[in-house]
């Protein structure tokens, strides 16, 4: 509504502190308040009694700035904060509540110990709950924090989310079908990562823990024994394969720089390249197109060219198996669109697969009469004995003289 969140009381205090019961502390963005009206003093006090707890200020670690305990943004800021208490612009109460739910949630996450006095204090570095985590490598971490059901859990977000816009019978595939694995994000685990992974920005290199389209692909067919089924051409300038997996992709972004012009987005020409090598090399070869995308981009020029068409968000570090499920049946499709994307697909569009006819059942041979079981374990009683036969007729009386 053009309202900025970093100053609106109700979104944050009323609606989620009270009426949502939220418990947390509010962090603003980084900068975020300073995009509020008026002088410093006065966005840093519409922020706070808004209802933000904790304030991201903008800066860098240069020195001079944050590594100076006596000067830099956090100086400046506590200086307007104090005067705003002094003035009555923030309420010493609003800055309680706030220090109230910091404490509360470093002491939910054991950061707090009680003293001899009981005054809560901050555990020493020391402590098991820091020490452990400031001397682990993040490789050591690794194997807690990606263990087998968060990867399970991810490649199911991932196949939840993926949208069907277009098919044409061709799934799903065999998994000893010959398969091309395409284009840029066939091969690229920082593409399916999207920006805010691993880096702020992103990055287009195939690096990090995850599985990747094709590694994905060459998973599934192997575990069918045809792993060899599956190759990869960055270009799209291969012959193998009877199917094409063209995967197009945006190049990762975050908060601005992502921004465009244009809506849907345009696709970049190294994607156009490559389904037009698809098309040169074997014109017959069905494509099965796979846009990895945080929106809706433009690809009108791929959907006549193209049998099936999967709209897949940014699928994150499963989104190569959860794709590969999808195409060869192991999931079924159940993502809708939460917008209209261009002209083709209004809100709330997803095809869903038809399940297979089932086989009619093979015919059987017509089954023995039933027998009791009681006749089975004791022999038939005998026939009753036949009814007496009834008795002569009496002779007539004699006739009288």
């Amino acid at each position: 509504n053009g309202r900025p969140a970093h100053g609106n009381r109700w979104l944050v205090t009323q609606f989620l502190k009270r009426e949502l019961g939220f418990e947390g502390l509010v962090v603003s963005d980084w900068g975020g308040i300073n995009k509020l009206p008026g002088s410093a003093e006065q966005q840093f006090a519409a922020g706070i009694n808004a209802g933000i707890d904790l304030v991201m200020l903008p800066g860098t670690n240069a020195p001079g700035t944050w590594n100076q305990a006596t000067s830099g943004p956090w100086r400046a800021f506590v200086d307007s904060v104090e005067r705003s208490v002094k003035t009555g612009r923030i309420s010493l109460e609003r800055i309680d509540a706030a220090v109230r739910r910091v404490l509360r949630v470093k002491g939910k996450l054991g950061l707090l110990a009680a003293d001899a006095g009981g005054t809560a204090a901050l555990r020493p570095p020391s402590s098991k709950h820091l020490a452990a985590a400031a001397a682990a490598e993040p490789k050591q971490l690794a194997p807690l924090v990606r263990s087998k059901w968060h990867r399970a859990l991810a490649e199911e977000a991932a196949a939840h989310s993926a949208v069907l816009l277009k098919h044409d019978g061709a799934l799903p595939l065999s998994p000893t079908a010959s398969v091309l694995v395409a284009c840029r994000g066939g091969r690229s685990l920082g593409r399916q990562m999207g920006g805010w992974s691993l880096s702020w920005q992103g990055t287009t290199r195939d690096e990090g823990l995850g599985t990747n389209v094709y590694d994905g692909f060459r998973a599934r067919a192997g575990r069918a024994g045809c792993k060899a089924c599956v190759s990869f051409s960055e270009r799209g300038d291969a012959d193998s394969g009877d199917v094409a997996i063209a995967v197009v992709s945006e190049d990762p972004y975050a908060e601005g720089v992502g921004d465009r012009a244009r809506s849907p987005v345009p696709m970049h020409g190294a994607d156009h390249a490559c389904l037009d090598n698809l098309m040169k090399r074997r014109s017959s070869r069905p494509v099965i197109l796979v846009a990895i995308s945080g929106r809706p981009v433009d690809i009108s020029e791929f959907d006549r060219r193209s049998s099936v068409i999967i709209a897949s968000f940014v699928p994150g570090s499963e989104g190569g198996s959860a794709i590969a499920s999808l195409v060869y049946g192991d999931r079924p499709f159940k993502g809708r669109l939460c917008r209209a994307w261009g002209e083709h697909w209004s809100l709330g569009f997803g095809l869903r697969l038809e399940p297979p006819p089932a086989a009619p059942p093979p015919p059987q041979e017509p089954s023995p009469p039933k027998v009791p079981v009681f006749r089975l374990l004791r022999p038939a009683p005998p026939p009753p004995p036949p009814p007496p036969s009834p008795p002569p007729p009496s002779p007539p009386p004699p006739s009288p003289p």
